[in-house]
Order: C-alpha cells, then sequence, then structure tokens
C-alpha cells in the first residue's frame, strides 16, 4: 500500500501507471483536484485548506495504519518536511525530518554547507530591521532578503542601499516584537545557473546544467520571461557546475532513495561556484519539460517511483542528450483581459508550444515566477543558439498575443 500526498495537478500525474506494481495507492489530495478517474483508488480524500491544513498530517497517520501503508510518495516542496514528519511516525523508510529540514530551510543547508567547506555567498538568519542593517553594512553592499523556506522567488527582495532597508521594513505589516524568521544574504553579481536531475543515498545518479537567460527576481521585476537553456554537458562550465552540485548533495543529511533535485548555483567569471540554495525535488518553470524531450527522463516519475520502493533507470551524470540541447520558455502575461492569443508556432526549432491561457482570462498587475500565458521549448546546437531562438519566440508571442488594459482604478 502506498500513500500518496498530492498538491495538484493530479490529472497529469499517472500515479497509477507510475506506480503499478506496487499495491494499492491511498491518497490525499487538495480540494478541486479530483482524480479523472474517481474509482481505482483504495481510498482518495480532498482537503480544502491542504497548505495549512494540520489535520492532513493527523489523517495520513491514521490511513497509514488503517491501510498498513509501507511507503509514502509526495512531490510537491511544500510537503517535503510534511511527509518526513509522516514517516517517522510511521517508521517507513524514505527521506528523514533532518533530511528534509536540510533542503527545505535555506539557513539550516546553507551552514551545513559551509561545514562542509563549500562556497556560499554570507548569510544570517534576521527576525527586525537592525539586523538587516547590520548584515547590510558587514558585507558593504546590497543584501537579498528572503523567507527560510519558500520556493518560485516568493518573497524574495534586493536591498541596494540603507534607505532600500527601510523602505522594505516600514512596508512589512509583521506583529511588533514578533520575529520575522527570514534570511538575509549577501548579493552575487555572478550569472546564475541550475543543475537538475536524481540524486540517492548521498549521491548524484543523472543531472544537467542550464543557464538563466536573465535572473528570475529581474525577469519578474521587467516583466519578461523566465528563459532557460541547456549547456553541453561536456563543457567546462556544465562540468563545474555539476561537480559542485554533487559536493552539496554529499554534505546534506542524505535522501536514501532515489529522488528529483533542483540547484541553483551562481558562477563567477573566475570559475568559482557558490551555492544558492538547493530543493529535494523537482524544478518548476518548464525545467520536467526540457528533462523529458532532451532525455526522455520524466523527473516526477523517478521521485515517485524512487519513494515507493521500485526500480529507476537513468543514464549516468554527464550523458548527452539524445534529442540534443533543449531550452525553454515561461511566457508571463500582460495585465488586463487576454483578447487573442496565438495557437501555434511556426519558428524555426520550436518543438513544443502550448498557450496556457484562453481569451478571457484576466492577467495581474504583476505576475509570479510561475505566471503562464504559454510555453515553448526550442532546440539548438549551442546555448547561443537556443538564446537566439527563444528571444524570436518571446517577439513573435507578443507581437502576437493581446491584452486589453484593465480600466484605471481597477
Amino acid at each position: 500500500m502506498i500513500l500518496i500526498l498530492h498538491k495538484r495537478n493530479l490529472a497529469s500525474r499517472p500515479y497509477r501507471e507510475w506506480l503499478a506494481g506496487a499495491g494499492p495507492l491511498v491518497v490525499l489530495a487538495a480540494a478541486g483536484d479530483g482524480p479523472p478517474e474517481p474509482s481505482g483508488w483504495a481510498w482518495y480524500e480532498e482537503f480544502a485548506d491542504y497548505g495549512r491544513d494540520d489535520a492532513l498530517e493527523a489523517r495520513a497517520v491514521r490511513l497509514g495504519r488503517e491501510h498498513r501503508v509501507r511507503r509514502l510518495v509526495s512531490l510537491a516542496e511544500r510537503d517535503v518536511v510534511r511527509a518526513a514528519r509522516v514517516r517517522r511516525v510511521l517508521e517507513l523508510p524514505g527521506q528523514s525530518v533532518e533530511s528534509a529540514l536540510a533542503f527545505r530551510d535555506k539557513h539550516l543547508m546553507k551552514t551545513l554547507v559551509v561545514k562542509a567547506g563549500l562556497r556560499v555567498p554570507r548569510f544570517r538568519k534576521v527576525d527586525h530591521a537592525q539586523e538587516v542593517r547590520d548584515f547590510a553594512a558587514e558585507v558593504g553592499g546590497p543584501v537579498v532578503v528572503k523567507p527560510l523556506s519558500r520556493s518560485g522567488s516568493a518573497g524574495v527582495r534586493v536591498l541596494e542601499d540603507r534607505a532600500a532597508v527601510a523602505r522594505w521594513a516600514a512596508g512589512r505589516h509583521a506583529t511588533p516584537g514578533e520575529p520575522w524568521g527570514l534570511l538575509a544574504e549577501e548579493y552575487v553579481g555572478a550569472r546564475l545557473f541550475h543543475v537538475n536531475g536524481v540524486m540517492a543515498r548521498g549521491r548524484m545518479l543523472h543531472a544537467w546544467s542550464s543557464a538563466y537567460v536573465l535572473p528570475p527576481l529581474r525577469a519578474l521585476r521587467e516583466g519578461r520571461p523566465q528563459t532557460v537553456v541547456m549547456l553541453p554537458p561536456g563543457s567546462e562550465r556544465a562540468r563545474r557546475l555539476a561537480d559542485f552540485a554533487a559536493a552539496v548533495i554529499s554534505a546534506l543529511p542524505h535522501v536514501e532513495e532515489p529522488t528529483s533535485f533542483h540547484a541553483e548555483l551562481f558562477l563567477a567569471a573566475d570559475g568559482t561556484v557558490s551555492l544558492c540554495e538547493i530543493a529535494a525535488r523537482t524544478g518548476g518553470c518548464g525545467i520536467n519539460d526540457v528533462s523529458r524531450h532532451a532525455y526522455g527522463i520524466d523527473l516526477d516519475r523517478c521521485s515517485a517511483r524512487g519513494q515507493a520502493g521500485l526500480p529507476v533507470d537513468l543514464p549516468p551524470p554527464g550523458t548527452p542528450p539524445p534529442d540534443g540541447l533543449t531550452g525553454c520558455l515561461v511566457l508571463p502575461p500582460r495585465a488586463g483581459r487576454l483578447m487573442s492569443i496565438p495557437l501555434t508556432c511556426p519558428l524555426p526549432g520550436v518543438v513544443v508550444y502550448r498557450p496556457r491561457q484562453r481569451p478571457g482570462a484576466t492577467g495581474p498587475e504583476t505576475a509570479g515566477v510561475a505566471s503562464c500565458a504559454a510555453f515553448a521549448l526550442v532546440t539548438g546546437v549551442t546555448p547561443r543558439e537556443q538564446t537566439e531562438r527563444l528571444a524570436a519566440v518571446e517577439r513573435w508571442f507578443y507581437a502576437r498575443a493581446h491584452w486589453q488594459p484593465p480600466a484605471a482604478g481597477q
């Protein structure tokens, strides 16, 4: 019997196919994400406030005991620690609470990585404005403040100077005297890359490296797409990044079963690599689409099978992608009502193009990092060719998609 904690998009997660042979499946899911086939589950139950409902853990433990669950599967970052706590109570194999916290709590993560002798930008846990000011004075430059355990650039701010710190602190609505529980980091001007793949027992089983064309925060601030290009596996940059990611994975409390990971790393002009952060889950913004196209590997499937105790077949790190280098583009919506959107893309190198919104959809004034009006995958022989093709898709899309601006005051 396998217990599944499922945050969203159940229709895109064919658990019964992925976990065939593992036994009956018990599913606890977010409300409104009912299964495409209601029958065929040993148990299916929804929670209206899935993200914050403490009753879910208690229910998971009760069902685990009633159904004699032997494994627990979860794919969302929000569920990493929750799933580990349930495993601990039920005495199930899988990622421990110690490991889950190390991959979720950025302060703990970076502390452990520093102890292992790996490079990390200076950081400090901060609970009020004076600590942020003191840290900024210590590093002598801009600082980044972020929540300890959120993802997708949520709540992340770059504070350029003391005035920016004061404006930011004044805008916070924390209870007076209550600790903020934030992380302050030294701002790093180096380019941001990421390594994605599968890990187990402190080793990197499979991985490939990519670069952000624009830093996610800058793309978000400027309303630009989240754009990722794949690096040639045999290149010096890819090797440096993969070696560093492998060292980080080894430094943190190990995840025993094959589990996907997403590591964000800074690579300076002199070749120095340092950690931004790492997560024990599949990266967002099209990362899994890139993996499926380039390698034929669904990272979520690998995680689900690994956590369920099933075998996972993977090429070793550094294997060239059989279908060539692949880049992706997440095109954010504009503010207002979407009036028209192209349904197909005829540009060279485009292998996947999917509109994600329909006419009539209303876009926010400020799109989030994962906000998506359309999505595209391109292939290219080099990172430069991928970048040029993705830029062409961006120009083409915004010349053809049209939004009606919101009325004044809306």
